[in-house]
């Protein structure tokens, strides 16, 4: 059906999506961080790492966020799980579309809410930032709905 020369150009743009997507929402994690949203400054240990973190300067802490590995600092830390999820959703979602399995998309985003539903209670920001990614992959996924799955189906 797909020749091999489209699923290489199809999952280079998923692959540069999905490092623009991390992009943007580093951006604002890193706005996010820089005003203590992921500290408890009611604890020490936590006032330490928040007035390490201020020491650095914003693009150096965008770096170290948007890298998601750190021994030492817990708030950098996601190992690129995130990115990883949305590159698999970037893969998948324009062609469960063009199946018509909407519900699958739904049910998978709905899924991925409930379980961080403690967390999106303490933390708008953080919750907007889900949504943002979010919003922004069905779009890229809708978009290529239409340009590359939807063409090319013979």
């Amino acid at each position: 059906m797909y020749n091999l020369a489209f699923w290489i150009c199809y999952l280079s743009k998923c692959f540069i999506a999905a490092l623009g997507i991390r992009v943007v929402i580093n951006v604002f994690k890193t706005f996010a961080l820089r005003d203590g949203e992921s500290f408890n400054l009611k604890k020490y240990e936590d006032q330490d790492s928040y007035y390490a973190l201020l020491k650095l300067s914003w693009c150096d802490t965008f770096w170290r966020s948007f890298i998601g590995f750190s021994k030492k600092h817990w708030y950098y830390r996601d190992y690129l799980l995130g990115a990883l999820i949305g590159l698999a959703e970037l893969i998948t979602y324009p062609f469960l579309l063009s199946k018509g399995k909407w519900q699958i998309v739904g049910g998978w985003i709905a899924i991925k809410t409930a379980a961080q539903w403690s967390v999106w209670i303490r933390s708008r920001t953080t919750f907007n930032r889900f949504l943002l990614a979010n919003i922004i992959i069905l779009a890229v996924s809708y978009a290529w709905l239409k340009r590359y799955v939807v063409c090319s189906i013979p």
